[in-house]
């Protein structure tokens, strides 16, 4: 019986990155509804909030970016 084939990418790394994804849109509603309704504290800290959400996304997709390029470099070595 064949080997099954490990993944690239560790499913739970996914998941936490979709999560993250769906709450910066969730940040991205409430600081819009904060700015309809003229309510500029809330503005301000949910727009705080909503880049420290952003940046710390972008950061898990950049590693898992590079983790699943060096995976796949390291396939590609053992195929050789």
């Amino acid at each position: 019986m064949p080997k099954r084939a490990e993944p690239i990418t560790d499913p739970a790394d996914l998941l936490h990155l979709l999560g993250r994804f769906f709450l910066c849109l969730v940040a991205n509603i409430m600081v819009v509804y904060s700015l309809v309704q003229k309510s500029w504290v809330s503005v301000g800290v949910l727009a705080a909030g909503s880049l420290f959400l952003h940046r710390s996304t972008i950061v898990l997709w950049k590693k898992l970016s590079a983790e699943r390029q060096q995976k796949l470099a390291e396939r590609e070595a053992q195929r050789q």
